[in-house]
């Protein structure tokens, strides 16, 4: 299983967009695929179809999003959490959706230091069950948690992430 996180220092310059579409794009090609959003602002799971935050009891997704998932130990794994997009792909693509109460609780999760560690358990879990994993990052200097879980991912640098995609692509492709 490949895992790539997209991230950049600065808001606004496309990295939901490139996470979405590259998810979509490896599904397209028939590989096993999961986005996982850990941006607040969720705009990946808006993306997906997945997001029904305008009246409170139509919000589903309150109590299963990556925020459990990343702060639980043992609970909330991803197959207890991964929810099928809607409207988006085909064929539609697993996400770990995020949710607008991470914006309250990323505070309490950079204390956590075992943050990525959970994650990483919790993806090698199941990478039987994916080829690739595209994480949706929120900019770099928004908080320590979701740096440090993108730095697990990448070693920052547009070459880096050049190299990695097409590496990526060549090794799903002799499947």
């Amino acid at each position: 299983m490949k895992t790539i996180a997209i991230y950049h220092n600065k808001g606004g310059v496309g990295k939901t967009t490139t996470a979405v579409n590259l998810a979509a794009a490896f599904k397209n090609k028939e590989r096993k695929v999961l986005l996982v959003d850990i941006d607040a602002q969720a705009n990946a799971t808006f993306a997906t179809g997945l997001i029904k935050f305008q009246f409170e009891e139509d919000d589903d997704l309150k109590e299963k999003n990556v925020l459990q998932l990343i702060s639980s130990g043992d609970f909330d794994c991803i197959p207890d959490i991964v929810r099928q997009s809607k409207d988006f792909n085909t064929p539609e693509i697993d996400v770990i959706p995020s949710h607008i109460r991470l914006i309250d609780e990323q505070q309490q999760l950079t204390r956590f230091s075992s943050s990525r560690l959970r994650l990483n358990t919790k993806l090698q879990q199941v990478e039987d069950d994916y080829d690739i994993v595209v994480i949706d990052a929120p900019h770099r200097k928004k908080n320590r948690l979701d740096r440090r879980i993108a730095d697990g991912y990448s070693s920052g640098g547009a070459t880096f992430f050049k190299k990695l995609i097409q590496d990526s692509i060549a090794h799903l492709s002799k499947r």
